[in-house]
């Protein structure tokens, strides 16, 4: 019972934050094949959740907080020149790095690209930066801890 307390703990994390998933398998002692799987299974579920109910989610969220609408900011003029520079396939490459799985999975989405090609880019994204980030935080926590 405390396993499945540990692995739901870090799909948990992994969902709102990709490096929360490798640090938290590290703390508990866990696997690299464990800590990768759970970190790539919480990316996806948050995938999966705001490819097909993002868009209802924004809008519900706009009905709660009306605001009057707001010029582009900093944040937001880089994220659409990102977007526009490298397509489908680079915000799939650096969501885990540079954004949120939520952020990374609005921005594909607001590409209008469908929605089997955001889940299968992610996807592979996913299970590339999951194992290369969990190997690479346990190769530094071996070398630094002795």
């Amino acid at each position: 019972m405390e396993k499945i307390a540990q692995y739901l703990g870090l799909v948990i994390g992994s969902m709102f934050k990709f490096f929360l998933g490798p640090a938290a398998g590290i703390s508990l002692g866990l696997s690299i094949w464990e800590t990768a799987i759970c970190t790539i299974l919480g990316m996806m579920i948050s995938v999966i959740l705001f490819t097909y109910f993002g868009p209802y989610l924004l809008n519900w969220l706009g009905l709660l907080f009306r605001r009057e609408p707001r010029t582009f900011s900093r944040r937001s003029r880089r994220l659409v020149r990102y977007r526009q520079s490298f397509g489908l396939y680079g915000v799939a490459l650096f969501t885990p790095l540079l954004f949120t799985p939520i952020l990374g999975t609005l921005l594909a989405v607001s590409l209008g690209a469908n929605r089997r090609k955001i889940l299968v880019t992610m996807l592979i994204s996913a299970v590339f930066w999951g194992f290369v980030v969990t190997w690479l935080m346990m190769y530094l926590k071996k070398s630094l801890v002795g």
